[in-house]
């Protein structure tokens, strides 16, 4: 048992941190006088630490640097252990910061990037290359379990963004007209069988869809209607005959 010299209460040795200064090995006063006298002088500390810093900051590198190098393994391992026992701790940690600073780590990492572009490639194609099959064989088992997930993202990004990616796909195609072309045309020689059976496929899921697209073309291009029923080869497959009939 001891005293404490601040409540004059006198605890269990276990009340008490360790002080290897003092002759028993303890502090004098109690842990729980101790947490009092901290949160009533909270701010006081923060200011004088804060100060300190300011003042010694080359000091406390140096210190911290040294410390790192002679401890090194230790705090590896210790570093390990910790996030291993809190990880969700952590990752609400990290969660919350990223929403409330947002904006500014959006802008920091646009900067770093403008700044280190060059060097930012080179990194990231030595590390594609050393690590190109495990890389491959991650989004090929991660494509694979998130599909639905993924197809939400693709088209959310689609609605929200319809109008900038019109405007790049036809800048795209008016700087690669003949290239796109062959493309596509070499893409669908290679993929007809699928394609045609995901064309069949849409087609009996969207018929109400296509049938009302195909009736207000009709109505709005009844020039280029005429054209199709005189030229049968050239319409589209999906497209409507009902303008035919009326001829």
């Amino acid at each position: 048992m001891k005293r404490c010299s601040k409540c004059g209460i006198e605890k269990d040795e276990s009340e008490f941190y360790k002080n290897k200064n003092t002759k028993d090995g303890l502090q004098t006063r109690c842990k729980e006088c101790i947490h009092e006298y901290y949160e009533e002088h909270k701010e006081q500390r923060l200011r004088y630490a804060q100060k300190y810093r300011e003042c010694n900051s080359d000091v406390i590198t140096k210190k911290n640097k040294n410390y790192r190098e002679k401890n090194r393994d230790t705090i590896l391992i210790h570093n390990k252990e910790f996030k291993e026992q809190n990880k969700d701790a952590i990752l609400v940690q990290k969660k919350g910061y990223y929403e409330e600073h947002k904006t500014d780590i959006s802008l920091y990492g646009k900067d770093q990037r403008a700044k280190n572009k060059d060097l930012i490639s080179k990194r990231d194609k030595r590390y594609y290359t050393q690590n190109r099959e495990r890389i491959l064989e991650y989004h090929k088992e991660y494509n694979s379990n998130n599909k639905d997930a993924i197809r939400l993202k693709k088209k959310g990004y689609r609605d929200k963004n319809k109008e900038h990616i019109a405007a790049k796909n036809k800048d795209y195609y008016s700087k690669n007209k003949n290239s796109a072309r062959e493309y596509h045309k070499k893409y669908y020689i290679e993929n007809k069988e699928r394609m045609d059976e995901q064309h069949h496929v849409y087609c009996l899921k969207n018929r109400e869809k296509i049938n009302k697209y195909n009736k207000t073309w009709e109505q709005n291009n009844k020039q280029m209607g005429v054209w199709y029923a005189d030229n049968e080869s050239q319409r589209p497959r999906n497209y409507s005959t009902s303008i035919y009939n009326e001829r």
